[in-house]
Protein backbone atom coordinates (compact mmCIF):
# COMPACT_ATOMS: atom_id res chain seq x y z
CA UNK A 1 0.00 0.00 0.00
CA UNK A 2 2.75 2.44 0.98
CA UNK A 3 4.70 1.68 -2.21
CA UNK A 4 1.60 2.44 -4.34
CA UNK A 5 1.05 5.72 -2.56
CA UNK A 6 4.65 6.79 -3.03
CA UNK A 7 4.51 5.99 -6.76
CA UNK A 8 1.34 8.08 -7.24
CA UNK A 9 2.69 10.97 -5.18
CA UNK A 10 6.00 10.82 -7.05
CA UNK A 11 4.30 10.97 -10.44
CA UNK A 12 2.14 13.86 -9.23
CA UNK A 13 5.20 15.74 -7.97
CA UNK A 14 6.97 15.39 -11.34
CA UNK A 15 3.87 16.73 -13.12
CA UNK A 16 3.53 19.68 -10.77
CA UNK A 17 7.20 20.62 -11.07
CA UNK A 18 7.02 20.43 -14.87
CA UNK A 19 4.00 22.77 -14.94
CA UNK A 20 5.64 25.10 -12.42
CA UNK A 21 8.68 25.56 -14.65
CA UNK A 22 6.45 26.52 -17.56
CA UNK A 23 4.01 28.80 -15.75
CA UNK A 24 6.04 30.52 -13.02
CA UNK A 25 9.03 32.01 -14.80
CA UNK A 26 10.05 35.12 -12.91
CA UNK A 27 7.91 34.24 -9.91
CA UNK A 28 9.66 34.21 -6.55
CA UNK A 29 10.07 30.86 -4.86
CA UNK A 30 8.08 30.34 -1.68
CA UNK A 31 9.77 29.85 1.69
CA UNK A 32 9.99 26.21 2.68
CA UNK A 33 7.47 24.97 5.23
CA UNK A 34 7.01 21.68 7.01
CA UNK A 35 4.28 19.22 6.17
CA UNK A 36 2.80 19.69 9.66
CA UNK A 37 2.38 23.45 9.05
CA UNK A 38 0.35 22.82 5.90
CA UNK A 39 -1.84 20.24 7.65
CA UNK A 40 -2.46 22.73 10.48
CA UNK A 41 -3.32 25.44 7.93
CA UNK A 42 -5.84 23.16 6.19
CA UNK A 43 -7.34 22.27 9.55
CA UNK A 44 -7.80 25.96 10.39
CA UNK A 45 -9.38 26.70 6.99
CA UNK A 46 -11.75 23.73 7.28
CA UNK A 47 -13.08 25.00 10.63
CA UNK A 48 -13.89 28.49 9.36
CA UNK A 49 -17.49 28.06 8.24
CA UNK A 50 -20.42 30.52 8.58
CA UNK A 51 -23.73 29.32 10.00
CA UNK A 52 -25.51 30.85 7.00
CA UNK A 53 -24.39 32.32 3.68
CA UNK A 54 -26.43 33.83 0.87
CA UNK A 55 -25.16 35.32 -2.38
CA UNK A 56 -25.97 36.11 -6.01
CA UNK A 57 -23.83 34.33 -8.60
CA UNK A 58 -23.07 34.95 -12.27
CA UNK A 59 -22.71 31.43 -13.63
CA UNK A 60 -21.31 30.09 -16.89
CA UNK A 61 -21.67 26.40 -17.74
CA UNK A 62 -20.24 24.45 -20.68
CA UNK A 63 -20.28 20.76 -21.51
CA UNK A 64 -20.25 18.63 -24.67
CA UNK A 65 -23.84 19.58 -25.47
CA UNK A 66 -24.42 23.14 -24.28
CA UNK A 67 -22.90 26.50 -23.42
CA UNK A 68 -25.10 28.70 -21.23
CA UNK A 69 -24.92 31.63 -18.82
CA UNK A 70 -27.40 32.28 -16.03
CA UNK A 71 -27.91 33.86 -12.61
CA UNK A 72 -28.05 31.86 -9.39
CA UNK A 73 -29.34 32.86 -5.96
CA UNK A 74 -27.54 30.63 -3.47
CA UNK A 75 -28.32 29.99 0.20
CA UNK A 76 -26.31 27.68 2.44
CA UNK A 77 -27.25 26.69 5.99
CA UNK A 78 -24.33 24.95 7.69
CA UNK A 79 -24.67 21.15 7.92
CA UNK A 80 -28.30 21.39 6.79
CA UNK A 81 -29.12 22.44 3.22
CA UNK A 82 -28.06 24.21 0.04
CA UNK A 83 -30.84 26.05 -1.79
CA UNK A 84 -30.35 27.46 -5.31
CA UNK A 85 -32.68 29.41 -7.60
CA UNK A 86 -31.52 29.61 -11.22
CA UNK A 87 -32.87 32.36 -13.48
CA UNK A 88 -32.38 32.94 -17.19
CA UNK A 89 -33.18 36.32 -18.77
CA UNK A 90 -34.72 37.30 -15.43
CA UNK A 91 -37.11 34.34 -15.39
CA UNK A 92 -36.86 31.64 -12.66
CA UNK A 93 -36.41 28.28 -14.37
CA UNK A 94 -34.93 25.84 -11.82
CA UNK A 95 -35.05 25.53 -8.03
CA UNK A 96 -32.83 23.03 -6.24
CA UNK A 97 -32.62 21.90 -2.62
CA UNK A 98 -29.79 19.62 -1.53
CA UNK A 99 -29.88 18.29 2.03
CA UNK A 100 -27.79 15.77 3.94
CA UNK A 101 -29.66 12.88 2.31
CA UNK A 102 -31.57 14.11 -0.74
CA UNK A 103 -31.55 16.13 -3.95
CA UNK A 104 -34.77 17.88 -5.00
CA UNK A 105 -35.03 19.83 -8.26
CA UNK A 106 -38.05 21.63 -9.66
CA UNK A 107 -37.69 22.48 -13.36
CA UNK A 108 -40.23 25.15 -14.26
CA UNK A 109 -39.15 25.29 -17.90
CA UNK A 110 -39.68 21.57 -18.54
CA UNK A 111 -42.43 21.24 -15.91
CA UNK A 112 -40.70 18.25 -14.32
CA UNK A 113 -38.93 17.32 -11.08
CA UNK A 114 -36.08 15.23 -9.70
CA UNK A 115 -36.26 13.51 -6.30
CA UNK A 116 -33.12 11.44 -5.59
CA UNK A 117 -30.67 10.55 -2.87
CA UNK A 118 -27.06 11.79 -2.97
CA UNK A 119 -26.17 9.18 -5.59
CA UNK A 120 -27.36 11.97 -7.91
CA UNK A 121 -23.78 13.34 -7.92
CA UNK A 122 -22.18 9.96 -8.53
CA UNK A 123 -24.52 9.21 -11.43
CA UNK A 124 -23.89 12.53 -13.18
CA UNK A 125 -20.30 13.46 -12.33
CA UNK A 126 -18.66 10.14 -11.56
CA UNK A 127 -17.54 10.97 -8.00
CA UNK A 128 -19.35 10.07 -4.80
CA UNK A 129 -19.94 13.46 -3.14
CA UNK A 130 -21.53 13.84 0.28
CA UNK A 131 -23.60 16.85 1.29
CA UNK A 132 -20.63 18.13 3.29
CA UNK A 133 -18.44 17.93 0.17
CA UNK A 134 -20.86 20.21 -1.69
CA UNK A 135 -20.72 22.76 1.12
CA UNK A 136 -16.93 22.58 1.13
CA UNK A 137 -16.65 23.22 -2.61
CA UNK A 138 -19.04 26.20 -2.51
CA UNK A 139 -17.36 27.77 0.54
CA UNK A 140 -13.73 27.25 -0.44
CA UNK A 141 -13.07 24.69 2.30
CA UNK A 142 -10.68 21.72 1.83
CA UNK A 143 -12.66 18.78 0.48
CA UNK A 144 -13.00 15.78 2.82
CA UNK A 145 -10.24 17.06 5.10
CA UNK A 146 -9.49 14.99 8.21
CA UNK A 147 -6.50 15.91 10.41
CA UNK A 148 -6.12 12.22 11.30
CA UNK A 149 -5.59 11.30 7.63
CA UNK A 150 -2.05 10.82 6.31
CA UNK A 151 -0.92 13.68 4.03
CA UNK A 152 2.11 14.05 1.77
CA UNK A 153 3.99 17.24 0.98
CA UNK A 154 4.53 17.63 -2.78
CA UNK A 155 7.91 19.28 -3.51
CA UNK A 156 7.16 22.44 -5.52
CA UNK A 157 9.11 25.68 -5.07
CA UNK A 158 6.19 27.81 -6.31
CA UNK A 159 3.19 26.18 -4.60
CA UNK A 160 2.25 24.74 -1.24
CA UNK A 161 0.67 21.37 -2.06
CA UNK A 162 -0.52 18.51 0.14
CA UNK A 163 -1.93 15.26 -1.21
CA UNK A 164 -3.70 12.26 0.23
CA UNK A 165 -5.32 9.14 -1.15
CA UNK A 166 -8.47 7.39 0.02
CA UNK A 167 -10.06 4.04 -0.65
CA UNK A 168 -13.75 4.74 -1.25
CA UNK A 169 -16.53 2.17 -1.39
CA UNK A 170 -17.37 1.04 -4.95
CA UNK A 171 -15.05 3.73 -6.30
CA UNK A 172 -11.51 2.47 -5.83
CA UNK A 173 -8.72 4.84 -4.89
CA UNK A 174 -9.22 8.58 -5.02
CA UNK A 175 -6.34 11.06 -4.94
CA UNK A 176 -6.99 14.53 -3.47
CA UNK A 177 -4.50 17.40 -3.74
CA UNK A 178 -4.81 20.73 -1.91
CA UNK A 179 -3.05 23.92 -3.04
CA UNK A 180 -2.76 26.65 -0.39
CA UNK A 181 -2.19 30.39 -0.75
CA UNK A 182 1.32 31.70 0.07
CA UNK A 183 0.09 33.03 3.45
CA UNK A 184 -1.52 29.63 4.22
CA UNK A 185 -4.85 31.32 4.99
CA UNK A 186 -6.88 30.24 1.96
CA UNK A 187 -7.38 27.32 -0.38
CA UNK A 188 -6.21 28.09 -3.93
CA UNK A 189 -7.21 24.85 -5.60
CA UNK A 190 -8.35 21.31 -4.95
CA UNK A 191 -7.92 18.44 -7.41
CA UNK A 192 -9.69 15.07 -7.21
CA UNK A 193 -8.78 12.05 -9.32
CA UNK A 194 -10.87 8.87 -9.31
CA UNK A 195 -8.71 6.25 -11.01
CA UNK A 196 -11.42 3.60 -11.32
CA UNK A 197 -13.87 5.91 -13.10
CA UNK A 198 -11.20 7.95 -14.93
CA UNK A 199 -12.71 11.14 -13.56
CA UNK A 200 -10.72 14.26 -12.67
CA UNK A 201 -12.11 17.37 -10.99
CA UNK A 202 -10.18 20.61 -10.56
CA UNK A 203 -11.71 23.47 -8.56
CA UNK A 204 -9.88 26.81 -8.46
CA UNK A 205 -10.36 29.73 -6.06
CA UNK A 206 -8.41 32.61 -7.65
CA UNK A 207 -10.03 35.36 -5.58
CA UNK A 208 -11.70 35.74 -2.17
CA UNK A 209 -13.68 38.48 -0.43
CA UNK A 210 -11.88 39.17 2.83
CA UNK A 211 -14.01 39.26 5.97
CA UNK A 212 -13.44 39.59 9.71
CA UNK A 213 -14.82 36.13 10.50
CA UNK A 214 -15.02 34.36 7.14
CA UNK A 215 -13.49 35.00 3.72
CA UNK A 216 -15.95 33.94 1.02
CA UNK A 217 -14.86 32.91 -2.46
CA UNK A 218 -15.27 35.69 -5.01
CA UNK A 219 -14.57 33.52 -8.07
CA UNK A 220 -14.74 29.75 -8.45
CA UNK A 221 -13.82 27.91 -11.64
CA UNK A 222 -14.18 24.17 -12.03
CA UNK A 223 -13.33 21.58 -14.66
CA UNK A 224 -14.74 18.05 -14.59
CA UNK A 225 -13.36 15.49 -17.04
CA UNK A 226 -14.97 12.10 -17.56
CA UNK A 227 -14.49 9.55 -20.34
CA UNK A 228 -17.67 10.88 -22.00
CA UNK A 229 -17.82 14.55 -21.10
CA UNK A 230 -15.93 17.68 -20.13
CA UNK A 231 -17.69 20.23 -17.93
CA UNK A 232 -16.47 23.79 -17.36
CA UNK A 233 -18.08 25.92 -14.68
CA UNK A 234 -17.39 29.51 -13.68
CA UNK A 235 -19.09 31.26 -10.75
CA UNK A 236 -18.65 34.86 -9.63
CA UNK A 237 -20.12 35.66 -6.20
CA UNK A 238 -21.72 39.04 -5.46
CA UNK A 239 -23.55 40.59 -2.48
CA UNK A 240 -22.52 37.94 0.01
CA UNK A 241 -24.38 38.00 3.34
CA UNK A 242 -23.11 36.02 6.31
CA UNK A 243 -25.01 34.60 9.27
CA UNK A 244 -28.33 36.18 8.26
CA UNK A 245 -30.85 33.30 8.03
CA UNK A 246 -33.01 33.26 4.90
CA UNK A 247 -36.06 31.18 4.08
CA UNK A 248 -35.17 28.17 1.94
CA UNK A 249 -38.02 26.98 -0.27
CA UNK A 250 -38.65 24.53 -3.08
CA UNK A 251 -42.09 23.97 -4.59
CA UNK A 252 -42.90 21.02 -6.86
CA UNK A 253 -46.41 21.41 -8.35
CA UNK A 254 -48.60 18.29 -8.46
CA UNK A 255 -48.85 18.66 -12.23
CA UNK A 256 -45.09 18.16 -12.76
CA UNK A 257 -43.82 14.78 -14.04
CA UNK A 258 -40.53 13.13 -13.23
CA UNK A 259 -37.71 14.50 -15.40
CA UNK A 260 -36.39 12.05 -17.98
Amino acid sequence: MRIWINIVIGVLAIGIQSCARKLTEGQDKLPKVKEEELVAALDSISKSVPQFLSTKIDTKYTDNKQNISFKTSLKIQKDTAVNALITYAGIPIITAMITTDSVKISNKKEKCYILEDLNFFKNRFGVDFSYLNLEELLLGRPLDFNPEQEYYLIPDPYNYVLSTQKKMEDEGRVLISYYLSPDLKQLKKVEITSFKDEVTISVNYPEYMAGDVFSSPKIITAEIKTPKNQILLSMTYDKVELNVPKEMIIVIPDSYEKCK
